[in-house]
């Protein structure tokens, strides 16, 4: 069961997703955004109505095809984020990358990974830094055009969801032909934890 935990820190929120966004891959960032709605919705209202002026994402383990799809699905299924500019940083890997095959396999090359989520998300500005020079946590920043912000911190970026069965990627094709991916697949939450630790976001509001 999904819960909503208040933190007792200004309007900030701990919300507990367990399988709410399970099913095709194609309708998860409308799933996400549909989600969050129902837990913070004077918040989407406010991106809805005022409109959003920048979306940044930072996560160092955003290292394979599927989570950079569910990353790119949820950018652009925002909510009054059209024309907003969009940063994407990610981090330099640092293990074994031989014989990728699947889905869920690292890519071989950190610059041909950068390329591949500049073509998912057209017009965005993808940064790639070394570890050390980021955050340990996975964090969406929203910045509304009256300035107010919004941070979603995810425990597991989106690696808290599996895509079901075992489907490959040609990491050897061009950059552009390795966007599209079976959208028809399913994503599930698997609940190898504790209903505790299943994926969780904390969420802190634009407040007034």
């Amino acid at each position: 069961m999904q819960k909503l935990i208040e933190l007792g820190v200004g309007n900030a929120h701990l919300l507990t997703v367990g399988t709410a966004m399970d099913g095709p891959v194609a309708g998860f960032g409308r799933r996400f955004w549909s989600w969050l709605n129902g837990k913070a919705p004077l918040d989407i209202s406010a991106m809805q109505s005022i409109g959003v002026r920048s979306l940044a994402y930072s996560g160092r383990y955003l290292l394979v095809p599927y989570t950079m799809r569910l990353l790119a699905k949820v950018v652009k299924s925002a909510p009054g984020a059209a024309e907003a500019r969009m940063e994407i940083t990610l981090a330099v890997a640092d293990k074994s990358r031989d014989a990728p095959r699947f889905q869920h396999d690292t890519f071989p090359s950190d610059t041909t990974r950068r390329e591949v989520m500049r073509q998912m998300l057209t017009g965005a500005q993808v940064n790639l830094l070394s570890k050390s020079q980021m955050d340990h946590g996975r964090s969406l920043t929203i910045t509304l055009n009256d300035g107010r912000q919004l941070t979603l911190h995810l425990d597991q970026g989106f690696g808290g969801w599996r895509v079901d069965g075992t489907h490959r990627h040609d990491f050897g094709a061009a950059e552009a032909a390795q966007v599209p991916c079976r959208d028809t697949s399913t994503l599930s939450n698997p609940r190898r934890f504790p209903v505790d630790d299943n994926s969780s976001i904390s969420f802190c509001g634009a407040g007034s």
